[in-house]
């Protein structure tokens, strides 16, 4: 009888495989133990995948096993990494919801079977569009530059779908790529706030006159939340009238817009909005100018100095910060990098993030110390990231409180962390080929066809916050992930030469042998697991259970994918 590999794991559970029966880290009872850190093993494991969101090496295990103190070094080793670029990216994508699944402009148009404009894939112009400002935060953490330059670069980056979208900058066609490009247009030097797809993701509409950009901004970058205050309305509020004469005179409305209002008028020169339609009609007109700005491609977002002082004519409250004068997006960016509300904010933001804390949750004496340790180190993320993950509340398996000893919190791998570990161990990236319009969708971080909600992240337009626990639809996507990344790096590295080969490293398809089979599944459980393990260990004897089933039934190739896996769909996987 020939068993696929889902076959087999629909028979066997997930009990089966060479894991514990109790998660990683399992929490210890208040009154049963004293208060202590995990073990050397799975502090690293916590540390990589927080940072990295990549399992350590076998080589990194067994050093700090040897030597526990070196976990701050290889701490700072792994936020000196391109992964760490990568999280820092995921952390801002969640914080200014940029992959949104609204997110789009046309790909392709095409008027009476003339093809007007095409930028490529429908895949391409959304990650174009979504990872331009999120780039901007990547390249500040890749060239050690204060994080203050988030809202103060003078510069953007864009890859050639976003250098056709997007009008004035200086993208050298000729080299390609990813590129940090300066703005030729004059605009406000502001980093993130002036950029074409922040200000495409959060568009003001109608009467808004930006101020849920300028919601947005304080949110963000200062922690302060608008939208969270409590005030009663009172009044007439049923017209653009009524609104507009609330603003100014009614207490309760005039308690924000005082300080809103003047955020919201330093966008005056930004262009509002640019419905995805808009883009067509430009096109069908001939792309004369709409709205007096430019509608086709490349788009223009900023208006000029000339549109500065649109506020006035619109009678809105002039630009300002807080009660501080403000000429623009570029006092505004400064303003923000000075304020002790900004480092404090991103102190808080790294933490809750790495921490899978909410942001209200985070002690504010370690929203203290963290921000001191951002300040003392010229306002570095790697440093402000490592304070964070070598913590020790963080790598406690129980902390003191006042109520006594109180277990810390299990983390749980997120979709963006789970399409890096399982390409890093795997080599696999799940992609769903849609043809040459759509494009290749990536199935853990995309949300029109992927599972990247489902399994815990968010949307950015009806999942605005992470799920942190097993739902059914995560194990159902980590099931999934598990088998297509086993087939495939099974397949390559049975194939492969000692020296190309990912995961497997001493067995060949015909390897029966208990001796080399024990000492690859240990090898398996600490690569995957991050549990060092003898070749003789109780963990390898309840593997090699399972691999011998199923090798007796169709060999040691569907053995291996089995084992595989169901490993990388254990507890100790899903939990750090």
């Amino acid at each position: 009888m020939k068993i696929g590999t889902r076959g087999v794991l629909a028979v066997i559970g997930l009990s089966a495989v060479a894991c514990k029966t109790e998660a990683p880290g399992k929490q210890t009872p208040p009154d049963a133990a004293a208060a202590s850190p995990l073990s050397p093993e799975e502090q690293l494991v916590r540390v990589s995948m927080a940072l990295r969101g990549m399992r350590p090496s076998p080589d990194d295990m067994a050093w700090v096993v040897d030597d526990p103190s070196s976990i701050r070094m290889l701490a700072e080793e792994y936020a000196a990494s391109e992964a760490f670029v990568a999280t820092t990216e995921d952390l801002f994508a969640e914080v200014l919801r940029m992959r949104s699944i609204d997110l789009a402009l046309p790909a392709k148009v095409e008027r009476d079977d003339v093809v007007l404009a095409d930028l490529g894939t429908s895949q391409e112009v959304r990650d174009a569009l979504s990872e331009e400002s999120l780039r901007i935060v990547g390249e500040v953490v890749r060239q050690d530059l204060p994080l203050t330059e988030i809202v103060t670069a003078d510069w953007t980056v864009l890859d050639e779908v976003g250098a056709e979208i997007w009008a004035s900058h200086d993208y050298d066609a000729s080299v390609g790529g990813i590129q940090q490009v300066s703005y030729t247009d004059g605009r406000p030097t502001a980093g993130i706030l002036v950029a074409g797809s922040f200000l495409l993701r959060h568009e003001s509409n109608g009467g808004n006159y930006n101020r849920g950009r300028a919601s947005v901004l304080s949110e963000t970058f200062l922690c302060d939340s608008y939208a969270e205050r409590d005030i009663p309305i009172e009044g007439d509020l049923s017209s653009p009238e009524a609104v507009a004469e609330a603003v100014d005179h009614n207490p309760a409305c005039v308690s924000c817009h005082q300080s809103v209002d003047p955020l919201a008028a330093a966008f005056s020169p930004f262009r509002q909005r640019l419905p995805f339609n808009q883009v067509n009609q430009a096109y069908a007109a001939g792309c004369v100018d709409l709205n007096a700005n430019q509608s086709c491609y490349p788009v223009l977002m900023y208006g000029g100095p000339e549109y500065h002082n649109l506020w006035e004519a619109m009678e809105l409250r002039p630009p300002g910060y807080f009660g501080a004068d403000a000429d623009g997006l570029q006092d505004i960016g400064d303003h923000i990098a000075s304020d002790p509300r900004f480092s404090s904010c991103m102190a808080r933001r790294f933490a809750a993030y790495l921490t899978q804390t909410s942001l209200g949750d985070v002690p504010a004496e370690k929203v203290a110390e963290l921000q001191y340790v951002l300040v003392d180190n010229d306002m570095n993320a790697r440093a402000l990231a490592v304070a964070v993950v070598t913590d020790p509340d963080f790598l406690a398996a129980s902390v003191a409180t006042d109520e006594g000893l109180r277990p810390t919190e299990l983390q749980i791998v997120r979709p963006e962390q789970l399409d890096r570990m399982v390409e890093d161990l795997t080599g696999l990236r799940l992609l769903v080929a849609l043809g040459p319009d759509a494009g290749d969708v990536p199935l853990l971080t995309n949300d029109l066809l992927g599972f990247r909600a489902m399994s815990g992240g968010i949307d950015g337009e009806t999942v605005p916050l992470p799920t942190h626990l097993p739902t059914p639809t995560k194990l159902l996507t980590m099931a999934l992930v598990a088998e297509e990344a086993a087939g495939h790096v099974v397949d390559h590295d049975l194939s492969a030469s000692s020296g190309e080969r990912t995961l497997l490293m001493s067995v060949d398809d015909s390897t029966t042998d208990e001796a080399a089979v024990r000492s690859e599944l240990a090898h398996l459980h600490a690569r995957i697991l991050g549990m060092p393990v003898s070749d003789n260990s109780v963990d390898v004897d309840d593997a090699l259970v399972l691999w011998q089933a199923v090798a007796d039934i169709d060999g040691p190739v569907l053995a291996w994918k089995t084992v595989v896996a169901a490993m990388l769909q254990s507890p100790e996987v899903l939990y750090y």
